[in-house]
């Protein structure tokens, strides 16, 4: 009997799932849509009919169900707290999964990239979270409840803050910044008197997610370029990161420096903007020890992946990195 293994990582937008058997290196990658079942209309009946169409396709392709799959490893935007993970593990259970772990999508970092299997992972993707294992196995997660629980980070939240801040700068009397320009010129608007009507086409419209990954770029590029309100928002952002490195810290137990590793596109794409020199400065000021921090340079269903796995020797880590990226991950 062949043996697969199946990691995933299922954010807001996007999913990622990977495919290993190693009695021939295969390895493959698929790529969907969000699987988080909190931005579903139909919740946790909806994730399972989006999982289902996504295992089959992908799977089906290889000639094999979820059947076939000896181990498998999660980590899905949406399990923030032990209802939702017990919820979510149901409708695991219901496609055919028997064997798998599952946690928030923030863990595949310290999976992905951690020495020894343990550390802080900090997303910056779509949304915002923060979760910590220690050496003792005792895990924490930080935020996951939007303004709620003060997630001021990912994209959602640098977009609004974006938005605001030019909104702000036409009508408030905000002071100028690159950022009303930029907006503008994407919205193809050259008068305030019409940036309502843009607005609402864009935010809402058929273009919304292309429209957000636009503004979002702005912001880096206009922080880069020394705007003011820019380097606020990403400012603000890292620190709300690091009081949640913090909050970790205090609650868990390292003996070691603690290795932190930063997942999500925000970080990933921008491994050396003001979000992640920011964050370090946050804890250079109030974190008196030794740390150290990583950019995942992987993809972060790698994660999901080699937790699958178990034991996974350094080679192997890397070889599997390579070829997910050279699918396309």
């Amino acid at each position: 009997m062949s043996t697969y293994f199946l990691g995933v990582d299922g954010g807001n937008t996007k999913t990622h799932i990977a495919l290993y058997q190693p009695e021939t290196g295969l390895v493959d990658l698929y790529t969907g849509g969000g699987s988080n079942y909190e931005v579903m209309e139909g919740g946790y009946a909806e994730l399972s009919i989006v999982l289902k169409k996504m295992f089959d396709e992908f799977l089906g392709k290889h000639g094999i169900t979820t059947a076939n799959i000896t181990r498998a490893a999660l980590g899905m935007a949406g399990v923030d707290t032990k209802t939702q993970q017990t919820e979510i593990a149901k409708v695991l259970r219901g496609l055919g999964l028997t064997d798998f772990s599952l946690e928030n999508d923030c863990v595949l970092g310290i999976k992905a990239a951690s020495t020894n299997g343990y550390g802080i992972s900090c997303v910056s993707g779509t949304g915002f979270s923060v979760i910590g294992l220690d050496e003792n196995n005792n895990a924490l997660q930080i935020g996951g409840m939007g303004d709620v629980t003060g997630d001021f980070g990912g994209g959602g939240y640098v977009v609004r803050q974006a938005i605001a801040y030019v909104f702000g700068n036409l009508y408030k009397r905000y002071p100028a910044s690159k950022l009303t320009d930029m907006l503008m010129t994407r919205m193809k608007i050259t008068s305030k008197s019409d940036f309502m009507e843009a607005l609402h086409h864009h935010v809402w419209g058929e273009d919304r997610r292309r429209f957000n990954l636009d503004v979002s770029k702005m912001v880096f590029q206009a922080a880069k370029e020394g705007d003011a309100a820019a380097i606020d928002i990403l400012t603000t952002s890292s620190k709300a990161y690091g009081e949640s490195v913090l909050g970790i810290i205090d609650n868990l137990t390292y003996n070691a420096p603690p290795e932190i590793v930063l997942i999500g596109s925000l970080f990933q794409k921008n491994p050396e903007s003001i979000l992640v020199t920011a964050l370090e400065q946050f804890l250079d000021e109030n974190y008196k020890k030794p740390y150290v921090t990583k950019v995942l340079d992987a993809p972060s269903v790698l994660g999901a992946l080699v937790w699958a796995i178990g034991d996974v020797p350094e080679e192997k880590r890397k070889e599997l990195s390579t070829k997910l990226i050279n699918i396309g991950a």
